[in-house]
């Protein structure tokens, strides 16, 4: 029988002069190539509670509640629409529903999207809220 031949260890203690675990960048820096137009990326700031203009559920026009399953395989969801607030304001009122009802809410284009059937629930949220007209649209009918 043949002996295996013994594989070559790779020394991990040195890892600058191979190239591995560095970046492109520092590989580029060390190379003496260096962009001098080039801006510092800045991180976005995150947008705290504070610094969202206030929600006034009170002002709201038309709220228009509905209770769909087309397109989603047969699952439920109730979909809220007419809330005119911005991205970040719609996230918020879906993430304080999702809390106050215990079931998940998302976003989906302009309108707070609820899992199952939370047509009765999602009235009496907005109600607790301020909203003056709320509209309850299509619900399947009872068999």
């Amino acid at each position: 029988m043949a002996k295996k031949s013994k594989k070559k260890k790779i020394p991990l203690g040195d890892t600058g002069s191979s190239g591995f675990g560095n970046s492109m960048a520092d590989l580029l820096k060390q190379s003496g190539l260096v962009n001098k137009d080039a801006q510092v990326p800045q991180e976005p700031e995150e947008s705290t509670q504070e610094d969202l203009p206030e929600r006034d559920f009170t002002k709201i026009k038309k709220v228009v509640i509905r209770h769909e399953t087309k397109g989603r395989g047969g699952k439920t969801v109730t979909s809220l629409t007419g809330l005119p607030f911005n991205k970040e304001q719609l996230k918020q009122t879906a993430k304080e529903m999702r809390k106050s009802l215990g079931c998940g809410a998302g976003l989906e284009e302009d309108r707070v999207v609820l899992q199952g059937d939370q047509v009765i629930r999602a009235h009496k949220w907005l109600e607790e809220k301020g909203v003056p007209n709320i509209v309850l649209g299509t619900r399947p009918k009872k068999k």
